[in-house]
């Protein structure tokens, strides 16, 4: 498997190690209208499975601004 890495990046902006969203780990209720949910595996350059990878996600207001940034 060929795989090709993607820059490795440091905490950012909008990242706060160890702290939680104040109403929990789900974004939206379960049940929205319009509600996701992403799965997928990370893989290191080497093609081997990183088991402890955290992917960040946020969306942006209807203003565009990030309401914790």
């Amino acid at each position: 498997m060929l795989l090709r890495t993607t820059p490795s990046a440091t905490v950012g902006p909008y990242l706060a190690i160890g702290l939680t969203w104040p109403d929990g780990a789900d974004a939206v209720a379960p049940g929205t209208t319009g509600e996701i949910w992403l799965r997928g595996t990370v893989f290191d350059g080497n093609g081997d499975v990183v088991p402890d990878a955290m992917v960040e996600t946020w969306q942006a207001d209807p203003d565009g601004r990030f309401a914790h940034a």
